[in-house]
């Protein structure tokens, strides 16, 4: 692996074929870039694309579920207006109670961006299954390390579905998962 960024097969917005995705091996970043700029590196890939089967709403309940992913979705209207600094963001879903369970976390970026729909814009998510939806940044539990500064944490930008890094300090949205039981 070269530590630079890689194309890969996502376009944004379905109708426009002018840009796509990169992801950046060195810092983990991902881009939209046009694709005119043939001079990023290239990683193949083979096997059936995801599904996106697996996902699944519980309007009762105000949750979306993920049975590939094992995961349980906070979606009501707190995801919308509940903003808070990381380490609060991590004592708000730890604290929750909700849906019948008390088991909430912040997400990891990865987690975070499995629920991001890199070919759509404001909002990057499916706005079939996510009913509450802010085109903003929402924190994960995934610290920055890179360079070394364990300040900053990885986010997750839901008007593009663009990965961004924050000071642990600054407010942003913040959506819980707990595990499928």
């Amino acid at each position: 692996i070269v530590s630079s960024p890689y194309w890969s097969a996502t376009t944004k917005d379905k109708g426009s074929i002018e840009s796509a995705w990169l992801v950046d091996f060195q810092d983990g970043n991902d881009y939209l870039y046009s694709k005119n700029q043939n001079y990023y590196y290239v990683r193949c890939v083979r096997g059936e694309a995801l599904s996106e089967s697996s996902i699944v709403r519980d309007s009762t309940l105000q949750t979306v579920s993920d049975s590939k992913t094992g995961l349980l979705w906070q979606d009501d209207e707190d995801v919308v207006s509940v903003q808070k600094n990381w380490s609060d963001a991590i004592s708000y879903c730890e604290n929750l109670n909700f849906a019948d369970s008390d088991k909430w976390r912040l997400p990891n970026f990865n987690e975070l961006y499995s629920i991001s729909k890199q070919d759509r814009v404001n909002p990057a998510l499916d706005t079939t299954l996510f009913l509450h939806i802010n085109s903003d940044q929402y924190w994960s539990s995934t610290t920055y390390n890179f360079p070394l500064n364990s300040s900053f944490s990885w986010n997750l930008d839901f008007d593009y579905g663009e990965a961004y890094y924050s000071d642990k300090n600054d407010t942003l949205y913040v959506r819980c998962v707990t595990d499928l039981q």
